[in-house]
């Protein structure tokens, strides 16, 4: 990060091989700002993550990737340049049913202003609770999911044997 001026910073790139890995994918901090912050979440070819909701509004940005959101049942392909609001409550899961991963930018508001440390803290307690979950037969992966599960369905279909093996 470039800081040019007081109050003004410049990111030229991201790079998602820090972070904390969990079950959901690479998860880290781009910046944080007075009012807001930005994550990045890169989403592992393969991923299922079940319909979720949390109690913030967050604005995200596709990088690079697709991938599929489900919201009530409902699933669509999200592509490179586009833009997903999703209101605070809203539950809705993520699935990337293709052969690459996806590169999310996540603009959360003043809520997620944790400091550095907490920030690494907390994801790193969200990755020992997910880790525990898999753990007892939780299912984050396409492939982990029963034949008949809506997702692995959905993936066949826009990708003919990706429900089986991805």
């Amino acid at each position: 990060m470039t800081a040019v001026a007081d109050g003004y910073a410049v990111i030229r790139a991201i790079d998602p091989s820090g972070g904390v890995v969990t079950p959901e994918g690479r998860v880290g901090r781009v910046l944080r700002g007075e009012g807001c912050s930005v994550q990045y979440l890169e989403l592992p070819a393969g991923l299922y993550m079940y319909e979720h909701a949390h109690p913030w509004e967050s604005v995200v940005l596709t990088v690079r990737g697709r991938w599929v959101i489900c919201a009530g049942g409902e699933r669509e392909i999200i592509g490179p340049g586009s833009v997903t609001w999703f209101k605070p409550g809203l539950s809705k899961g993520f699935e990337v049913p293709f052969a690459e991963p996806a590169l999310l930018l996540i603009f959360r508001p003043a809520a997620d202003l944790l400091d550095d440390d907490e920030y690494q803290m907390y994801w790193e307690a969200v990755a020992a609770k997910m880790e525990l979950m898999r753990e007892r037969g939780t299912a984050f992966r396409i492939d982990s999911l029963p034949e008949d599960h809506p997702a692995r369905i959905f993936a066949s279909k826009i990708r003919p044997g990706s429900g089986s093996s991805l």
